[in-house]
């Protein structure tokens, strides 16, 4: 059981908060496989879609114009085609975020702000050689009460990659990196603030063919609008026609 109590003071102190072995290696083994199976059966999109009927997707994205990271996005109104495992750890990490947040949603401007969101997940593979992301915030401005995100790492720090330290700047301005700070590995979660500044290092081979991959739990953004719905159906339409054509 956790200590939600717990993890809450310290998060409203440091901005974050290490949950350690949260998921065993057969589960996450499990779900990283059961998401690359389903990666390959999923449209691809080449701008981020958040609505309350889209199906998950996946999409080549980067701060610049070299593919340097594969996200998929997973939608909560798709869980029951999720596989049991699958649903199982994202399910759990969810309802822990809430927990956790439980306390705060009295507030006015917290719970204004989260009728505006959309809660999702992303789940990045990062290129070897090439993978990383530079230092940003999720969410623009502090708010009284953190909006909580809940990273979980699906593979193996110096076994299935190399270097790619996920590395943030907490209340205080120190710079802690997960791995050499806070010795993460692969089932372990870190539960932080959408608006502390964060960034990935680059990602570097190791010993297997897995590399880099993240899971994040609880990412959140603003519905999408109608032009951009409008390119998501384009989309889903020449995706569909792909597959008709390769099914005759």
């Amino acid at each position: 059981m956790f200590d939600v109590k717990l993890i809450r003071k310290k998060i409203l102190i440091d901005g974050y908060y290490h949950l350690k072995n949260l998921f065993d290696e057969n589960e996450i083994n499990i779900l990283r496989k059961e998401i690359e199976k389903s990666i390959d059966v999923s449209p691809e999109y080449f701008t981020r879609i958040n609505s309350d009927n889209i199906r998950d997707y996946h999409q080549y994205r980067s701060h610049d114009n070299i593919k340097r990271t594969l996200r998929y996005y997973m939608f909560f109104h798709n869980q029951d085609k999720w596989n049991e495992t699958v649903k199982k750890i994202l399910l759990k990490s969810l309802n822990l975020r809430n927990n956790i947040e439980e306390e705060w949603i009295d507030n006015f401007e917290y719970n204004d702000i989260k009728k505006k969101l959309q809660d999702y997940i992303i789940v990045t593979k990062y290129f070897i050689d090439s993978g990383l992301l530079k230092y940003h915030r999720d969410f623009p401005k502090k708010t009284k009460y953190p909006l909580l995100q809940f990273n979980i790492l699906i593979s193996q720090p110096n076994i299935d990659y190399s270097e790619g330290d996920f590395i943030f700047k907490d209340y205080h301005g120190k710079e802690i990196a997960i791995q050499k700070d806070l010795n993460a590995s692969m089932g372990d979660a870190i539960i932080f603030d959408k608006y502390l500044l964060h960034k990935v290092e680059k990602t570097l081979r190791g010993n297997t063919d897995i590399g880099r991959w993240s899971v994040l739990v609880g990412a959140r953004a603003e519905y999408t609008s109608k032009i951009r719905l409008f390119v998501y159906k384009s989309s889903l339409f020449k995706f569909y026609k792909k597959l008709s054509n390769l099914t005759k």
